[in-house]
């Protein structure tokens, strides 16, 4: 649970990693260029921008259970390449950013197209059968059947995001982006 004084200090940390000086960047671009050759800057890099990457993370993605796992990859990729040939970082809390962000987006977006979803898991599911208003099921049979389910399972099952997301093998975010997605067409068709 987040507490206000956690919160408080993942706030200030933010706000002072954020905020670097010039001879900072100046840092961060020299550590960076030895990063790849230098066991001590590949540790320093690790204990500074670790937790940063982290708290971002986190607080963008949510607490879907791949967000540790994407952070150390970011950073694994950043420790592991050659960086000597490459211009210097203006922004680096923005790179920084920037590739911990499109990295999560690739594993998101893989994890939504590896994992369809499987009709014979379910075969017993029908929304004819479900005890619900007519014109609900009217509007849920313009969904896809494994958004009908996820409605299904959340709603009226009362499963969490977590275990609808495991079951059905996609991402926390993705089942959330779902149901978000379903109820606004729900609304049209209401």
């Amino acid at each position: 649970m987040l507490t206000a004084n956690k919160f408080n200090g993942i706030i200030s940390h933010i706000i002072i990693v954020n905020r670097l000086t010039m001879s900072e960047v100046q840092e961060f671009n020299e550590l960076l260029k030895k990063i790849n050759s230098d066991a001590d800057a590949k540790e320093r890099f690790w204990l500074k921008y670790y937790s940063l990457l982290k708290v971002h993370v986190k607080l963008k993605y949510g607490n879907f259970p791949d967000w540790e796992d994407i952070v150390h990859d970011v950073v694994n990729k950043i420790i592991s390449t050659d960086w000597t040939g490459y211009p210097n970082v203006d922004s680096p809390v923005s790179w920084l950013y920037t590739l911990a962000d499109n990295h999560a987006k690739d594993v998101l977006k893989k994890a939504n197209h590896i994992c369809e979803f499987n009709e014979n898991l379910y075969p017993d599911f029908n929304i004819e059968y479900i005890d619900m208003r007519n014109d609900v099921r009217d509007a849920m049979k313009h969904l896809k059947r494994e958004t009908q389910y996820i409605l299904y399972a959340y709603y009226w099952l009362g499963k969490e995001l977590y275990t609808i997301a495991k079951e059905i093998g996609k991402s926390y975010v993705s089942v959330r982006v779902t149901i978000l997605r379903a109820r606004k067409l729900l609304k049209k068709y209401l």
